[in-house]
């Protein structure tokens, strides 16, 4: 579905349908996704996000970014996740934090660093242009979506947050 996703998109030919949704549910369709994944891993999640909170945003190409997101902190994770939902300065921030060893160095830096992709490794970094196209996507008079990555979040490991306007 990315590389689809990410090729419609330089075509301009991507649908991007804008709609009100309610977060709780996108974010447990998508554990609901991987329940097989993180059950096998022993990971817990929790989720914090008011059950009546609701945003404009494209649900399928949000859901597909945390579904990336899910997967991969269940891949670098020790044994717990937390998906936080805030309202912060006018944008909605999904906050996805685990309790691993965080980002490296070189991620933390800006832009997307040019890297070899290891097919064997699974470090495509597809999954970070992915979301930050798909951020890219979602403007208003606010300004337009955007991702920061940072470490030492509330878990003691990597914390990356989407915030859509």
């Amino acid at each position: 579905m990315q590389l689809l996703s990410l090729y419609k998109m330089d075509e301009k030919t991507l649908a991007v349908l804008i709609d009100e949704h309610h977060l709780i549910d996108v974010i447990e369709e998508q554990i609901a996704r991987n329940d097989a994944l993180l059950r096998s891993r022993n990971i817990r999640i929790e989720v914090d996000c008011d059950a009546d909170l609701a945003w404009y945003f494209d649900s399928e190409l949000v859901g597909g970014v945390l579904n990336n997101l899910v997967v991969n902190c269940a891949r670098y994770c020790r044994e717990r996740l937390l998906i936080r939902v805030s309202e912060e300065q006018g944008y909605l921030c999904i906050c996805v934090a685990d309790d691993g060893q965080g980002y490296p160095e070189n991620m933390l830096l800006g832009p997307i660093p040019q890297a070899s992709v290891s097919f064997n490794s699974g470090n495509t970094r597809l999954g970070l242009l992915f979301a930050r196209k798909v951020l890219s996507l979602h403007k208003s008079r606010k300004g337009q979506g955007y991702m920061t990555i940072e470490n030492g979040g509330p878990l003691g490991g990597g914390v990356l947050k989407l915030h859509l306007p």
